[in-house]
């Protein structure tokens, strides 16, 4: 099974910002670590700074 992670908006429609192959890609666009998308996707938090919300969806 393949994963892939995307930045959604953080309303209620969630619609795709930025979708990529792995955290690594997904952080060079938000310029930020890979870690830290991570925790996001975890913790299910919303980034404020970019109004979007971190997930992973299997493929």
């Amino acid at each position: 099974m393949k994963a892939l992670y995307m930045a959604v908006t953080a309303d209620g429609h969630e619609l795709p910002v930025a979708v990529c192959e792995n955290a690594k890609e997904l952080a060079e666009k938000f310029r930020m670590d890979p870690k830290r998308v991570r925790d996001y996707v975890c913790r299910g938090s919303i980034r404020k700074k970019d109004g979007v919300k971190f997930v992973r969806v299997e493929a």
